[in-house]
């Protein structure tokens, strides 16, 4: 159904841009603006820039720019409605429907909504059941009291085959529970459930909305962990449990925490690392390393001290070349698993993850030690040999560089030997990842698009007045008073419409990317902008009309000498700071350049 337009109009109005996007990427402030690196493609210089009066944002490197709702919708892949429902709840806004489209109704809002009143039939059962005894035993012994059942929404599937399904059925069609992956049809038609005796972990997209759920046996019945299959909502290469909550720990404390289970990112939670996720169930992808990407570039691995773990942390190797973040390991002290330790000794639990060394370092710290370079050279060569294939992995040069001269030592080998092999192409690996079609390739890089306007500083800060305070030149600012073609485009624009989204909507593409450059610019710092607009209209007329003058001269016009006095009458105003002599004088100028305009029109004709 569709959202009545005040309500999303008061949904934009209210949404604090900088506290959403500051949930996902640092702003720091510059001026009446924020300015970051673009959530949207991955740089070092910050491009990025926040206007919080007028409720945008503009990406100078790769041109992305919107407000709220369009930093949702394209950052979260949120669609249309649902980024206005989770702004309006931030705000407490009540949102109206347009009774008309009720047969437009969002087809994913019937399984949020199962999926919804699932987590909270599974949570209720685990908290007061008689049948969750055993489930609440096994909660108790991983050190997790209510709070933490509360605050993840931990629940618990009781053994019967339709439970869920019988407590939904009056709400949502067995076609809707199906697809929400919460049940499905036996062979005699009739709806089970996907999860029986297992305790239940909500797992949610970055709006905090439940999209599927991790479950664990507690019976023994294989798998010891199953996941939701994937939906039209739950794509498992896209989620990381605990992305909603950890987003914003993340971006404060500059990492995330990568763990191995549900258990250990709440262990570390409660231990204070608040940035912990896991990837649900299956091997991280290249996608998981993005998702974090948007935030922070630092990603510590925290997987258990036992050799799947840390052969699960050495297969982050094949995403050094794929990604520009910055890949850690935590550095444990204990062999017991995050979850295990945070029972034991949740002090060592954030002591590990500050401790953590670069992922290069760890990973060649492991292979030299697996080598026994005492005795042989051969084996001091094959070690040689794998420390410069993994060290080639890395895309700096200075790097790769720090590293030979680390571990050389060690193999007994001349640095030079490693550099010369590195020189070398690199081996060529059998893979079997999945292909990827020009057009996929050509998606992942941002899109550039420069707007070419010829360097005028004083129009485009008059410009800049126009947009960020109207009110310091609405007594005497004019079109023709931009010579520049665009800028009198979007001043139009502007003088048309009633609000900055309208008049947007109407702007050709370049002149729609170049006002949301200016929306996020700032003019000025000074004490009192209404002289300085002022002075920066008067100095823009001026500049124009000493060219208008040397037309005028050049062609022999009668109108000359009149030009001149005006133009000696705005000097003398500028230096007397005469407002009522400026705005008189400046106006009678453009007058005459208009009426001469016409008059050249009129003869060419």
């Amino acid at each position: 159904m569709g959202i009545v337009s005040e309500d999303i109009q008061r949904v934009k109005e209210s949404a604090d841009i900088v506290a959403l996007i500051s949930e996902h990427v640092p702003l720091k402030r510059a001026g009446r603006r924020f300015t970051g690196c673009c959530p949207f493609h991955e740089e070092k210089t910050p491009s990025f820039s926040v206007n919080p009066e007028l409720g945008f944002y503009y990406c100078f490197g790769c041109n992305k720019k919107g407000d709220a709702i369009t930093f949702l919708r394209e950052h979260l892949q949120m669609d249309f409605a649902e980024a206005v429902e989770f702004l309006a709840k931030k705000a407490n806004i009540t949102l109206h429907y347009d009774s008309a489209n009720t047969s437009n109704k969002n087809a994913l809002t019937p399984l949020y909504d199962a999926l919804t009143a699932a987590g909270e039939f599974y949570n209720d059962l685990l908290k007061n059941s008689e049948m969750a005894k055993n489930a609440r035993q096994y909660v108790r012994s991983r050190g997790f009291g209510k709070d933490a059942v509360q605050q993840f929404g931990i629940g618990y599937a009781p053994a019967s085959y339709d439970a869920l399904a019988e407590h939904l059925q009056a709400s949502f069609s067995g076609q809707q529970l199906v697809e929400a992956g919460l049940c499905y049809k036996n062979s005699r038609g009739k709806m089970n459930d996907v999860f029986r005796n297992r305790l239940l972990f909500p797992i949610r997209n970055p709006a905090g909305a439940i999209i599927g759920f991790g479950a664990r046996s507690l019976d023994g019945t294989p798998p010891k962990y199953k996941n939701t299959s994937e939906t039209k909502l739950y794509r498992k290469s896209h989620v990381l449990y605990n992305i909603d909550r950890a987003k914003a720990a993340a971006v404060k404390a500059g990492n995330f925490v990568v763990c191995e289970g549900y258990t250990d990112v709440i262990a570390m939670s409660l231990a204070g690392v608040e940035q912990a996720v896991a990837t649900c169930g299956t091997a991280a992808t290249i996608d998981h390393v993005k998702i974090m990407s948007k935030y922070v570039k630092k990603i510590v691995l925290a997987f258990d001290t036992d050799s799947a773990g840390q052969n699960a942390t050495e297969r982050w190797l094949e995403f050094l070349k794929e990604t520009e973040a910055d890949i850690f390991v935590a550095t444990w002290e204990s062999t017991k698993d995050p979850a295990d330790l945070y029972v034991e000794d949740p002090t060592q639990i954030p002591k590990a993850i500050d401790n953590a060394v670069p992922f290069l370092e760890f990973l060649l710290g492991r292979i030299v030690g697996r080598g026994d370079i005492s005795h042989s050279i051969e084996e001091r060569a094959r070690i040689a040999a794998e420390v410069v294939n993994v060290i080639r992995q890395h895309p700096s040069p200075l790097v790769r560089e720090g590293y030979v001269m680390q571990f050389a030592p060690s193999l007994g080998f001349e640095p030079d030997w490693f550099f010369a092999e590195l020189k070398k192409p690199a081996p060529v690996v059998s893979t079997q990842r999945r292909s990827i079609s020009p057009d996929e390739e050509v998606g992942e890089r941002p899109r550039t698009r420069t707007v070419h306007v010829p360097d005028d500083p004083r129009q485009r800060e008059l410009l800049r007045l126009c947009v960020h305070e109207p009110h310091s030149v609405a007594r005497y600012i004019r079109g023709d008073v931009f010579t520049q073609p665009l800028y009198h485009e979007i001043f139009d624009a502007l003088i048309e419409h009633e609000s900055i989204d309208d008049a947007l909507a109407s702007l050709r593409e370049e002149s729609q990317d170049l006002l949301n450059q200016i929306l996020v610019e700032d003019v000025a710092y000074v004490e009192e902008i209404s002289p300085y607009s002022l002075d920066v209209f008067s100095r823009v007329v001026v500049a124009q009309m000493k060219d208008f003058l040397y037309q005028l001269v050049t062609n022999g016009a009668d109108n000359t000498a009149q030009v001149k006095k005006l133009l000696d009458v705005m000097a003398t105003s500028l230096e007397k700071g005469d407002k009522h002599m400026l705005t008189q004088t400046a106006s009678e100028l453009l007058d005459l350049r208009a009426h001469s305009a016409k008059e050249s029109n009129s003869a060419d004709v």
